[in-house]
């Protein structure tokens, strides 16, 4: 069985290689985040990928999301900079390591199994702070197909 939280520290170890963000957590925050980029790592859908399964196993995908939080702040157009610029290099990193060190059979970078990595730019209030995000989705198709068993 794949360990959520071995994924979940993987992809934080890379974003925190990079240098790029201030912090890195595995959660979505319940406060203001602290620092130029903050960067959030969280668990999303879980399901099934019909184009890799059948009668005997059942290969699921777990979708995990980055999100950045880049605070508002004069000049807005280098929190533009900073959120896109910040976004690509996450997107990078997925291409780096598609298999997660190892954890996983693979990201999904292309979409081969339906969802492909991408990136939403939006904009957050979190208590009294405004915040330019971006979240990023990383597929990941987990390295172990479920066994499919007969329940009596």
């Amino acid at each position: 069985m794949v360990s959520y939280q071995v994924l979940r520290d993987t992809v934080e170890s890379h974003l925190l290689a990079t240098g790029l963000f201030a912090s890195v957590n595995g959660h979505q925050p319940l406060a203001a985040p602290s620092g130029p980029v903050t960067a959030s790592v969280w668990a999303g859908p879980i399901d099934t990928v019909r184009a890799a399964s059948g009668l005997s196993t059942v290969k699921l995908r777990l979708i995990l999301y980055v999100t950045l939080y880049v605070p508002l702040t004069d000049p807005l157009d280098e929190v533009e900079v900073l959120v896109v610029d910040d976004s690509v290099a996450v997107m990078e990193l997925m291409c780096g390591d598609f298999e997660l060190g190892g954890a996983a059979e693979m990201v999904d970078l292309l979409g081969a199994y339906g969802q492909q990595v991408g990136s939403q730019l939006g904009y957050v209030r979190i208590g009294d702070g405004d915040y330019r995000t971006s979240t990023v989705t990383i597929p990941v198709i987990l390295a172990e197909a479920s066994d499919v068993t007969e329940t009596p």
